[in-house]
């Protein structure tokens, strides 16, 4: 019962850093997206990105690799986790910036 009590303490003294909302979003979604962000080679890696979609900020992954004909995301998540569809992803998603690097496993901000 006492890890439980502590367990809880350091939850609480944790969730009150003075981290901004989009760090602890941003943190939120790359353990989200943890499985997906992998770094094969120079050449070819998945990063984690964010857009702006129809007024709202979304996560996405992209693949990165010159010499593939990969498709554009076909989806993306608020900080909320609200799932969003992309039906037009050039079009529909704006100011789009790298986020998470996968091979130098940084963040880009």
């Amino acid at each position: 019962m006492n890890k439980i009590y502590l367990l809880f303490i350091t939850s609480l003294l944790l969730s009150a850093c003075s981290k901004s909302e989009s760090e602890t979003c941003l943190t939120y979604m790359r353990n989200h997206f943890r499985d997906q962000l992998k770094c094969n080679s120079p050449h070819m890696y998945t990063n984690l990105y964010r857009g702006v979609y129809k007024g709202q900020t979304v996560y996405f992954v992209d693949i990165v690799c010159p010499a593939c004909l990969t498709m554009p995301p076909q989806r993306g998540y608020t900080c909320e986790m609200k799932e969003v569809n992309f039906t037009n992803f050039a079009e529909e998603v704006n100011d789009v910036k790298e986020v998470y690097n996968s091979c130098t496993r940084s963040y880009s901000e």
